[in-house]
């Protein structure tokens, strides 16, 4: 029987850096039913040109403007036709066997929406940049396993990671697809959430190998600190108003509050107030479409609360996240704070 298709999705914006290695890697895949889409989100580099030599066995789209990541990659699903998607980031690059083990995972098992596989740092190819990523209850996450050298089994996870991963095409219509409106950051940690809430299973499959350049901090050459610090402030907060019920926003808002205030004392010492203040500003301009997004999937969940977030983190231990003040004034906080109002989740 022939393997089903798969639909890899590149969107690219200013990557002219990494395209070349990224696609020419893509080419000499081994999968025996791929096509591959290069969306170009208006490059002002030389990414499209570089694009374009590899047609016609790669297809090029170009958007009429900008849409970001989540944007870009919904292009690309429309004009996708396979029953798998792959999205991936254009600073990676994949071993040519890496798709076969993916599709088994997600071919086993009908309600598995989304396969993550196992990503290494480019730099250092013998460590991890991720198995996954881990949720925090606050809305917060970070990449599960970083600089680990250990290799974990495959197995379920609560988060993934949009560097790369294989969605089911059907799993992303009956939820939606990617939310547009986050631009960048956190939209693989809202679709992740969304996933489970209508029941399907998120897999980490380690015999699948890529490599990504990750930066914790983005170069300044592509984008500014201050972008990313505004989109991933206001995007986790839009997650969580837009995913969680509403008598657990009830209960965790005193929490969310103190966290907030926090945020802001953090950001005022920075020089960054302004940058949280836009992004609460930008919650509040978009107020209308985050109401009808949070109606449209608190309508169709399955699952509860209770069940989605039960293995939620209550501290947050990402290790460049450490900090004397998180670690002991912080995680306690946090900490107790869920060990008192679990019991009413």
């Amino acid at each position: 029987m022939r393997a089903p298709l798969v639909s890899c999705i590149v969107v690219t914006y200013n990557s002219q850096e990494y395209l070349k290695k990224c696609l020419t890697a893509l080419q000499k895949v081994t999968y025996s039913n791929l096509e591959i889409l290069v969306i170009d989100n208006q490059s002002t580099d030389k990414s499209l040109i570089i694009a374009q030599k590899f047609s016609p066995k790669i297809h090029v789209f170009v958007n009429s403007k900008n849409e970001g990541y989540a944007g870009g990659h919904m292009t690309g699903i429309k004009k996708a036709r396979g029953k798998y998607f792959f999205l991936l980031n254009p600073d990676t690059f994949v071993r040519p066997d890496f798709l076969e083990p993916l599709v088994d995972a997600a071919e086993k098992n009908k309600k598995i929406a989304a396969v993550q596989p196992l990503v290494y740092l480019t730099n250092q190819p013998k460590t991890i940049n991720l198995s996954g990523k881990v949720p925090h209850y606050l809305g917060f996450d970070w990449l599960r396993d970083y600089e680990a050298n250990a290799v974990r089994e495959s197995g379920q996870i609560l988060s993934f990671s949009g560097s790369g991963i294989l969605l089911s095409a059907e799993s992303m219509v009956q939820v939606g697809g990617l939310d547009s409106t986050y631009f960048m950051y956190y939209e693989d940690s809202d679709l992740s959430w969304r996933l489970r809430m209508n029941g399907f299973i998120l897999w980490y499959c380690a015999e699948s190998v890529i490599y990504h350049d990750y930066k914790f901090l983005p170069d300044e050459k592509y984008q500014a600190l201050t972008q990313k610090l505004f989109w991933a402030e206001r995007n986790r907060i839009y997650t969580i108003l837009k995913n969680y019920s509403l008598s657990s926003l009830v209960l965790f808002a005193p929490i969310f509050f103190f966290m907030e205030f926090g945020l802001l004392v953090y950001f005022t010492t920075k020089g960054w107030l302004k940058i949280k203040l836009n992004s609460y500003v930008s919650l509040w301009s978009s107020r209308q479409e985050l109401k009808l997004s949070r109606a449209n999937v608190q309508v169709m969940r399955t699952v509860e609360d209770r069940d989605l977030i039960r293995n939620f983190q209550a501290t947050i231990e990402f290790s460049l996240f450490k900090h004397p003040v998180a670690e002991y004034l912080l995680n306690p906080v946090l900490w107790l704070y869920w060990k008192l109002i679990w019991p009413l989740v």
